[in-house]
């Protein structure tokens, strides 16, 4: 995935059309892109950004408010820290959704972070709006 990333930034810098063709080949091989329709996912690509993380950087902290984002991992691996019992959970790597709980939230309704989620190596991830999701329900 690193690699169609990687090659998918390149060419949406020369403004080469084939980019079209790596946005496509990131659906197929992601877990859950590949169940999208591809039109679903271009919304989703073409609205969100790619955030790349470095090794140990945050994607959030702890006690933050959350804001309206939901991240879609898309290469490498994260993990869950928390400031009175370290690391917990599993190793969040390709297939995996970060900060989705925004999504059950009430409109009014103040959501904080309850852990740092911290890059384990460089990671990407798919950064998508929640408004985004709600204009494709709709």
């Amino acid at each position: 995935m690193r690699e169609y990333v990687t090659e998918f930034n390149e060419l949406v810098n020369k403004g080469d059309k084939k980019c079209e063709q790596m946005v496509r080949k990131i659906r197929i091989k992601h877990p859950i892109f590949h169940l999208l329709t591809i039109n679903a996912f271009k919304y989703l690509f073409e609205n969100g950004t790619l955030l790349k993380v470095k090794n140990g950087q945050s994607v959030y902290k702890e006690y933050q408010p959350a804001k309206a984002h939901v991240y879609f991992v898309i290469y490498g691996q994260l993990e869950f820290k928390h400031s009175k019992v370290g690391r917990f959970g599993e190793i969040l790597g390709l297939g995996w959704t970060i900060g989705e709980e925004i999504l059950y939230s009430e409109d009014d309704e103040k959501i904080m972070r309850l852990e740092n989620c911290i890059s384990i190596g460089n990671s990407c991830l798919l950064q998508v709006n929640i408004d985004d999701f709600i204009c494709m329900s709709t």
